[in-house]
């Protein structure tokens, strides 16, 4: 061994050894001083951009619950009266388009939107035999009628188009990109006309704002320290776990804080009245009767509850909001019975053949279902909706404008 000391001050130890056979080596041993030698540390705290990381990370996820917590509170829905009771109709301005945005059915509001004006004698429904794949094909065609009220206009110009075309039948299986713009131009209509009508009302835009901004900030701010600390060792675990996290956070963060356009007491009445029209199509048949010969019902109802043919009326005014909550096979069989009670058929579908009760069950549930599929499938109607989570998209109709949650 040889020691001396180099130009820079320090000590150089020479260690050699000669002879040495297979197998064997060369020991040394050399003592040191007391932490000449350390670990490097993984702490955060050991490097101004752990701290930065740390500060990102905790701005980022507490942003993230704060939005989280203002979306399930500040900017929901109204909660409305706290209790369902069976309603046997809808109220009279109610319309297919509003309740799908109140009730969120988007794919189901066109064909609900169809229906309501098939039973009040406004358009004709038939059979058109063919189809496509596995889609019975329906022939739509407007009747030429005197007046239309507002809502009722906007819809049929929406759907059958202005002009001298405004009064030919439509196929149901023939997908129209320009209907699908002209229903989604009337979503945002309708969208409109629910925040003045008082049925949603926007919240909270301003802090939905700023707290989107510091999402997208903090985030940012996430990520850059993170690389540095990340490349330096520092954090372990938790440095992996913050920034993997911070994607799936992001979007639901992104998620609670997009336009919220939530019901408002007004709104939520008329989605609890909904909730109660739906209960009343589900109960069974005397159950049914009860709600219509009770006080409430006798002051509202128009008609006789044991006149067939009345009752006829009030039960195919029921059949839109049934295809719209996705009940039409059981109300469509309902409605085939008062029919066949009333010895008589609707004026409004027209069969290749006799009335059939079964038939015309059968055909109810083939129409709901071909005209979600074809304005479902059309490239402008798969925007009929919107973000807002009251809107309408792939092929429904109606109002936009945002939900609570």
């Amino acid at each position: 061994m040889s020691q001396q000391v180099n130009a820079a001050g320090d000590t150089v130890l020479t260690f050699g050894a000669t002879g040495l056979m297979p197998y064997e080596n060369l020991s040394l041993a050399v003592g040191f001083d007391a932490a000449t030698f350390v670990m490097p540390t993984t702490s955060l705290f050991s490097d101004p951009a752990g701290w930065f990381f740390l500060l990102s990370a905790l701005l980022f996820y507490a942003a993230i619950v704060l939005s989280i917590v203002l979306r399930v509170t500040r900017w929901r829905n109204h909660r409305g009266r706290g209790i369902i009771i069976a309603e046997y109709a809808a109220d009279p301005d109610m319309t297919p388009l509003v309740a799908a945005n109140i009730m969120k059915k988007p794919r189901r509001a066109v064909a609900a939107a169809l229906v309501d004006l098939a039973v009040r004698g406004l358009m004709m429904i038939s059979p058109g035999g063919g189809g496509s794949g596995r889609r019975e094909q329906f022939l739509l065609e407007r009747q030429k009628t005197s007046s239309l009220a507002a809502a009722d206009a906007n819809f049929v110009n929406a759907f059958f188009g202005e002009g001298g075309t405004a009064f030919d039948p439509v196929s149901t299986t023939t997908a129209d990109s320009a209907r699908g713009s002209r229903l989604a131009a009337l979503r945002r209509t309708v969208g409109r006309d629910m925040l003045t009508s008082g049925l949603r009302e926007r919240k909270g835009s301003g802090m939905r704002r700023i707290m989107g901004a510091v999402i997208i900030f903090t985030l940012v701010a996430l990520w850059w320290t993170g690389l540095s600390v990340s490349d330096a060792g520092l954090g372990g675990d938790f440095t992996s776990w913050a920034l993997g996290l911070s994607w799936l956070f992001v979007i639901a963060g992104l998620v609670v804080v997009r336009p919220a356009a939530p019901l408002t007491e007004k709104g939520a009445l008329e989605r609890d009245k909904l909730l109660g029209l739906r209960e009343y199509i589900r109960l069974a048949e005397a159950d049914r009767l009860r709600v219509l010969q009770s006080p409430k019902g006798a002051v509202r109802v128009p008609v006789k509850a044991d006149s067939a043919k009345q009752m006829v009326k009030l039960t195919e005014r029921v059949l839109p909001y049934a295809i719209l909550f996705g009940l039409e096979r059981e109300w469509a069989d309902v409605l085939a019975k008062t029919y066949d009670q009333a010895n008589t058929s609707p004026t409004w579908y027209s069969g290749n053949d006799a009335f059939a009760a079964l038939v015309f069950s059968q055909s109810v549930v083939s129409l709901s279902s071909s005209v979600a599929t074809s304005w479902a499938s059309s490239n402008s109607s798969s925007s009929f909706g919107g973000s807002g989570g009251g809107g309408f998209s792939g092929g429904g109709g109606g109002g936009g404008g945002g939900g609570g949650v």
